[in-house]
């Protein structure tokens, strides 16, 4: 009884170790061509515009994580007590939390957008891309944060392979719009944040 229990256990970390591990290349290489492409066809104003933005993304991140990992553990725990009626009223609150915190980031950068770009750049170079950057980047923190959540709730249903290739797609539909919006069809820093 005892080996089949390590032989589960083991199978199951090997399943979430190598979804988390292609997530995160998925994620890095988003990241790395985003740069290139930014870089290559905007400038680097535009990439050291784009750089500024980062502790906000990694906040907003943090937060995705926060509200995906609670209901998934609040789920885990309902799955293994085959409380079912809980598990869907977990996924559903997890949702409509994140639809709310994300519709209030949204609203709260839209609104402040020039006041969040001034407080973070003094560059005048630098200030134009950073506002045109955060007029289109807090719809894409709503998308981010949404699928944040339905990605840790699908891993604790027990299926980290299906999370893991829901995020590889949308990495890959991420890097394929940020060429097309930037390289062909010239939308500028914007066409970075549309992609997102």
């Amino acid at each position: 009884m005892n080996t089949r229990n390590s032989y589960l256990i083991s199978r199951a970390f090997r399943n979430y170790f190598w979804a988390s591990l292609l997530t995160s290349a998925a994620m890095q290489l988003t990241v790395t061509v985003d740069a290139i492409v930014v870089g290559h066809f905007i400038g680097s104003d535009a990439l050291a515009a784009i750089s500024l933005v980062m502790p906000l993304t990694m906040v907003v991140s943090a937060l995705s994580t926060l509200i995906g990992v609670g209901p998934a553990i609040i789920a885990s725990k309902a799955i293994g007590n085959r409380e079912f009626e809980k598990v869907n009223m977990v996924f559903t609150s997890a949702f409509f939390q994140s639809l709310i915190i994300g519709v209030c980031i949204v609203a709260g950068i839209r609104v402040f957008h020039q006041e969040i770009a001034s407080l973070i750049c003094s560059n005048g170079n630098l200030l134009p891309y950073l506002e045109s950057y955060l007029k289109v980047l807090p719809y894409g923190f709503l998308l981010a944060i949404i699928v944040s959540m339905l990605v840790s709730l699908v891993e604790a249903d027990g299926y980290p392979g299906l999370a893991a290739k829901a995020t590889m797609a949308g990495c890959l539909w991420h890097i394929v719009l940020g060429v097309l919006c930037v390289g062909y069809m010239g939308m500028g820093i914007q066409g970075v944040a549309y992609a997102m």
